[in-house]
């Protein structure tokens, strides 16, 4: 993923999962309600450069924000592409093509912005 923005336009990026992306270091962008679930792609962000409100975060965050929380997202199948989350209530599972339900529930459903 490459993104880049001029200091005075940040990039808004809502209800997103990140995964498998490049240094955001380059740009200045806000997550909202989002999974960044490669922490080290905002190693060497400055509080200027990057928000995150109400995501959830892996890795850890100590930058600007609010709302912010450390879990595990519990992707369905993450190592297959599949970026769904578990729930205890059911998921789509793209491989049958049928709901499934699962024996966990991850933090990041209904965590977003109150």
């Amino acid at each position: 993923m490459r993104l880049e923005s001029p200091a005075q336009s940040p990039i808004t990026a809502n209800n997103c999962t990140v995964v498998n992306n490049a240094n955001f270091t380059l740009i200045y962008i806000i997550f909202n309600n989002c999974i960044i679930n490669n922490y080290g792609s905002l190693i060497g962000c400055t509080p200027q450069q990057i928000k995150l409100n109400y995501c959830c975060l892996p890795g850890g965050w100590t930058g600007p924000g609010t709302g912010n929380f450390i879990a595990d997202p519990l992707f369905a199948d993450a190592a297959k592409g599949d970026y769904h989350l578990k729930s205890r209530f059911g998921r789509f599972d793209p491989v049958s093509g049928t709901w499934v339900q699962d024996s966990v529930h991850s933090l990041c459903i209904d965590a977003g912005d109150p």
